[in-house]
């Protein structure tokens, strides 16, 4: 029955708790007396859900759901969990074993939980009863997801001391080595997880400098035996590729760590790179006009013996006609001059490469300023035009636009900095106008916001619960980005910075009183969400006082803003244009909202309302910001272009709230200053003549 429930849809989790406390594990009488489980009866118990189990019927899934309801988080029943799974590898039973591995991986591998489970395995099978050691050894074959989750507990119960050679032995390397490469095995070890612990690794070994060098290697050497042993065992899932190449990566940087500290995954790359053409593009980056440096070390095996290095610009008859193209290797070779600087050979006879040869083939360090009329890009190329095997070679290539230390130019591409460095020197000079610091602003909270709540959706899809910290932040913060881009549009319909530079006091009042109640209504909906929505009434979260209060709000600031145009647009009706086309985007801006809330509610179904109203509210903060630039651009052609008067200058203002005083228009010619010549130039003149 209660596997039934399980299957059924809706939320009926309290009935399944109270069906399994009195009637699975006795805990409660009708009188409500709390019953003790006898040995006995506990045996029987195990033996039941054993056999339950292992039956046939019923989808995985319903068993790992009935699995998570016998033994929750909070539940006072390890004992009873840690004999069934001690019975189920005793038994083989490989139903518990999967439900159990799941068990594990939804409550964290290094949970209380989890650990506790592992140590009573430990107990049983290491102190209990050392010779049923053996049943260990078939765990990676007959579960390895939970072998895999298991072994990651028992790291978390040995802490800082090693687990015992034998414990190792028998779960993992020798059962592992005996695998069959077949797909059964694929879902025991993720390789996003193997790429984690690379990392940390790295982290704790480079954290410690009183560590040998040969014991870094030895370890790193270890971790790569037992990621190739699980690779050809065919027991990780995910992308392999990415995780050998980091893992090689975090090797090569490890011999570098002392010189190169500040790293950037586009300014600085390191790569064991093979290629089976000749020719290989390799990395691009965006100098300045005079501060792009370019710092390389090659590791060349011995084959390559003409390998060049190949440096072309973005010029219409360099980049362009090389890639992509059918060209052989000498014809893309063949546009670049070596006296330029554009070929760089990679070998001990050119000096200027800075390359050596050594006992362990040829090494070349060097760096190379890249100096032109603008900030242009330029593409890396290694190429061996008379290879026929390929490219073979080990490097290490720092691209940077500033000395070190300079954060906002050092490692960044001048595409990637440009734009958001522009901004700051407009601010800094006065120049940003306050229309685009609201919208940068409002840019940034929607950012922010979107990104918390990605990551929100992210832990809950792979751990099963939500980081509700990040979701509530990424509500508040769509929400400011809602308001400052409410406020933007509010101001542009006022006049302000477009018909006039100061706003009235009242203006002042009134949007001081609306971005208040806008907040608290915000605040609000967020506080009776967590304190007083019952979830088994209220499925939307409009469906509230202070939902219906943040609509009703919108349609009072939509009100105002029409007819705050329409008055505008009256005083001045050369900015018409602008403010035809501010009606529309200010309307579907203020209207979408309730319209589409007034359509969730009558036509979409209950369970599809939070997801639609989700959709189209960041459909429409999209659509909102883009049009927004749209009607701004700064272009010969846009008639709609806003913006002409001078908000930032000093200049005598007149009035209060005056409409024109910075319009361009006819000035009338004063006398700036006055020419006059004295009575000793009339006699030098009078004698002269």
């Amino acid at each position: 029955m209660i596997a039934v429930l399980c299957c059924r849809p809706g939320k009926q989790v309290d009935l399944q708790m109270d069906l399994i406390s009195e009637f699975v594990f006795g805990e409660v009488e009708k009188r409500k007396k709390r019953n003790m489980t006898t040995a006995i009866h506990e045996l029987q118990l195990i033996d039941c859900m054993s056999d339950f189990f292992q039956s046939p019927g019923g989808t995985p899934a319903v068993r790992n759901a009935l699995f998570l309801s016998l033994f929750p988080a909070d539940s006072p029943r390890y004992k009873i969990l840690g004999n069934l799974v001690s019975f189920a590898i005793a038994t083989q039973n490989k139903a518990v074993l999967n439900a159990a591995g799941i068990w594990m991986q939804q409550l964290g591998s290094t949970s209380p939980q989890s650990v506790g489970l592992a140590r009573h395995v430990l107990n049983d099978y290491f102190v209990l009863t050392p010779r049923s050691i053996d049943k260990l050894k078939q765990l990676p074959v007959l579960a390895p997801h939970f072998t895999a989750n298991l072994l990651t507990a028992i790291g978390e119960v040995y802490e800082d001391k090693d687990p015992p050679t034998e414990l190792l032995r028998s779960l993992l390397m020798d059962s592992v080595l005996r695998l069959n490469n077949s797909d059964s095995n694929k879902h025991a070890i993720s390789a996003q997880h193997l790429a984690s612990t690379t990392r940390l690794l790295t982290a704790n070994l480079q954290n410690r400098p009183n560590v040998e060098k040969v014991s870094r290697d030895l370890a790193m050497e270890r971790l790569a035996q037992a990621v190739s042993a699980a690779m050809s065992a065919n027991c990780i899932y995910g992308n392999k590729l990415k995780t050998y190449m980091r893992k090689e990566t975090k090797k090569l940087e490890e011999k570098h760590i002392e010189s190169r500290n500040a790293q950037k995954e586009e300014s600085m790359i390191a790569r064991n790179f093979e290629y089976e053409r000749n020719w290989a593009f390799v990395a691009r980056f965006c100098f300045l006009t005079e501060s792009g440096t370019f710092r390389y070390h090659f590791e060349l095996g011995g084959e390559e013996r003409n390998l060049n290095l190949l440096l072309y610009y973005d010029g219409a008859h360099q980049w362009p006609t090389v890639y992509p193209s059918n060209k052989t290797c000498r014809e893309k070779e063949s546009i670049l001059n070596i006296h330029y600087g554009q070929i760089v050979p990679l070998n001990t006879s050119w000096l200027s490469s800075g390359c050596v040869e050594d006992d362990d083939g040829v090494r070349c360090d060097s760096q190379r300023r890249f100096i032109s009329a603008r900030p242009r890009w330029w593409f890396i190329v290694l190429a061996d035009c008379s290879s026929t095997k390929g490219l073979n070679v080990t490097y290490w290539i720092s691209l940077t636009n500033a000395a070190p230390g300079a954060f906002w130019k050092e490692h960044f591409s001048a595409d990637e900095f440009c734009n958001f460095y522009i901004a700051l020197q407009l601010r800094s000079r006065r120049l940003l106008h306050i229309s685009y610091k609201l919208f940068i602003a409002s840019l940034l909270c929607q950012l922010l916001g979107v990104s918390c709540e990605l990551y929100s959706y992210v832990n809950l899809g792979l751990r099963g619960m939500p980081a509700m910290n990040a979701y509530l932040l990424s509500q508040l913060s769509e929400a400011c980005s809602e308001t400052l881009y409410t406020v933007l549009m509010l101001l542009l319909a006022i006049g302000y910075t477009v018909t006039k530079s100061v706003l009235t006091s009242s203006q002042i009042r009134w949007l001081a009183v609306f971005i208040g109640s806008t907040a608290i209504c915000q605040m609000s909906l967020y506080i009776y969400q967590s304190e007083v929505f019952d979830p088994g009434v209220v499925l939307y979260i409009y469906e509230s006082p202070p939902g219906y209060g943040l609509i009703a709000l919108k349609l009072i600031a939509w009100f105002v803003f029409v007819t705050r145009c329409f008055k505008t647009i009256r005083k001045l009706n050369t900015k018409l244009h602008f403010y035809t086309s501010l009606l529309l985007l200010g309307s579907v801006w203020f209207l979408f909202h309730p319209l589409t809330v007034l359509i969730n509610t009558i036509f979409v179904d209950e369970w599809v309302r939070e997801s639609m109203a989700k959709g189209s509210s960041l459909f429409i903060v999209f659509l909102g910001h883009i049009m927004f630039l749209y009607v701004t651009r700064p272009s010969v052609n846009n008639k709609r272009f806003p913006f002409h008067i001078r908000t930032f200058q000093v200049v005598p203002i007149g009035g209060q709230g005056q409409d024109h005083s910075y319009e361009p228009g006819p000035r009338t010619a004063v006398t700036a200053f006055t020419i006059t010549r004295t009575p000793a130039y009339f006699s030098q003149s009078l004698r002269q003549a």
